[in-house]
């Protein structure tokens, strides 16, 4: 069973090294439009549902609640 937990590790480690270098420039372009679109006096539009329904009220609500 410790076998099977530390090759689960293992397998996050690997994907969160891959990830961090391939999802920066994402993340920092995707930052860029939303600031680009509330400069304008655009909207963020934000669909989800499901498991991920909660992320997009988390979202929602930081978007209203702390960033001015």
């Amino acid at each position: 069973m410790e076998e099977y937990v530390t090759s689960l590790l293992a397998a996050h480690i690997e994907t969160s090294l891959t990830l961090a270098d391939q999802l920066p420039q994402s993340i920092v372009q995707g930052g860029l439009k939303i600031t680009e679109s509330l400069l304008d006096d655009g909207k963020i539009l934000l669909c989800a549902r499901g498991r991920s329904f909660a992320n997009g009220l988390h979202f929602v609500a930081a978007m209203l609640n702390r960033y001015e």
